[in-house]
């Protein structure tokens, strides 16, 4: 085994004087910036420190200009085992030397292979992609250490097999919902978030397809309730949903007056759907305050937390941990169609173990549908999509 250190101006004339001097065999271990000059003089080089396994011949054949492989150290390994056997099958200091030798063999290999993967120009591409679709920067550092560590070096080499290896992954991150089979009725869902997330117009849609048929395969009733005392805009919007929908509409001043309309109701509607007042996420004395009125609603009350897609990542982990003690079930992402950077809600969602039952994605009463993992990764911009791919891998069930 052979060590070299080569010096030049650039990182290529480095690469290209390796070439000459030692083909294909070389292997990179380290490269460094050197400093060089007098008094009167200076200027920066590459340094760039390697191996070879064995003296090589004039004639190998060189490698490309863009890579320098790592060496495959198994066949020497099996030529130097072999002769040592020839010598000596029981000496004690040469299954010492050959242990030692196969041992540092294995380290220069993965030492070889964890540079070149570090410094890789298309794990830099993937990550920057990740980063311009706001993905949180430990989301993204997990990603890259999978590949680094599941993929070979052909397999990163082929830009569009890497992006849809990441597209995998990244799908297999994201918790869809699974709703449960409903035994009694009424079913009570109710809907809290922030302000200005769409709750009210979330509601409304998703009365749509209870009334239409979407969910369940059958026709429902249903009954509205708003606790929502301070925007009467919003109580009027409801309203005007309801009368659309041939369906109840009522407002609950306080605990009493819900528990109450909840009571009245259970006899005459499949689904109660209950409006909440928008919360500021810092407002814990008006979050409690809320929470109490709902506790009314019983353990069978189905609570879901809306949040947009346009909510930086660190916001919706501080909104997620806010509303925790309301016990929400899911997460309904709301105002899709307002961004193609879902990589915030992604990251944010799976670090924080939620998972989502409906995308709602623009004003219409039919826009929103059911959770689904490649309506996310189709959103992501920046990657080349194998839909039909993805489509059967995280087909629906």
């Amino acid at each position: 085994m052979e060590v070299f250190t080569v010096r030049a101006r650039t990182h290529e004339e480095c690469l290209r004087k390796i070439r000459e001097i030692y083909g294909d065999r070389a292997t990179v271990m380290k490269e460094a910036i050197v400093h060089k000059g007098t008094l009167f003089w200076s200027r920066d080089e590459i340094e760039i420190t390697g191996y070879v396994p064995t003296p090589v011949p004039a004639y190998v054949q060189k490698t490309p200009p863009q890579l320098v492989k790592p060496l495959d150290t198994e066949e020497e390994k099996q030529k130097i085992i072999a002769a040592a056997a020839k010598t000596s099958n029981t000496d004690p200091k040469t299954l010492e030397i050959l242990t030692k030798l196969n041992n540092l063999a294995t380290k220069l290999d993965e030492q070889a292979k964890s540079t070149a993967l570090n410094e890789h120009e298309n794990l830099a591409r993937v990550a920057q992609i990740m980063e311009s679709n706001d993905f949180l920067a430990p989301y993204q550092r997990k990603i890259i250490e999978r590949a680094k560590k599941e993929l070979t070096l052909a397999e990163i080499e082929d830009f569009f097999e890497l992006q849809q290896r990441v597209l995998e992954w990244i799908g297999q991150t994201i918790s869809i919902f699974q709703d449960e089979e409903h035994h009694k009725l009424p079913r009570i869902i109710v809907l809290v978030g922030p302000t200005g997330v769409g709750k009210t117009t979330t509601v409304a849609k998703l009365a749509a397809r209870f009334v239409k048929g979407l969910e369940g395969g059958k026709r429902q009733t249903i009954s509205f309730i708003t606790i929502d005392r301070y925007r009467v805009a919003a109580g009027q919007q409801l309203k005007g949903y309801a009368d659309a929908l041939g369906a109840p509409f009522i407002s609950a001043e306080d605990a009493d007056e819900l528990k109450r309309e909840l009571s009245l109701r259970r006899e005459d509607a499949d689904i109660i759907l209950i409006d909440t007042t928008g919360k500021s996420p810092h407002d814990t004395v008006e979050l409690a305050e809320m929470k109490q009125t709902l506790d009314v609603c019983g353990s069978r009350a189905e609570v879901h937390l809306a949040i947009t897609a346009v909510t930086k990542a660190g916001d919706i982990i501080g909104i997620t941990k806010q509303f925790e003690p309301f016990g929400y079930r899911s997460v309904i992402v709301t105002k899709l169609d307002e961004t193609m950077s879902v990589g915030n809600v992604i990251s944010a969602l799976a670090e924080r173990g939620k998972s989502v039952s409906y995308i709602a994605d623009g004003q219409d009463p039919g826009a929103i549908k059911k959770a689904e993992v490649i309506r996310f990764l189709v959103n992501l911009e920046g990657f080349e999509v194998d839909r039909a791919r993805l489509d059967k891998k995280f087909a629906p069930l």
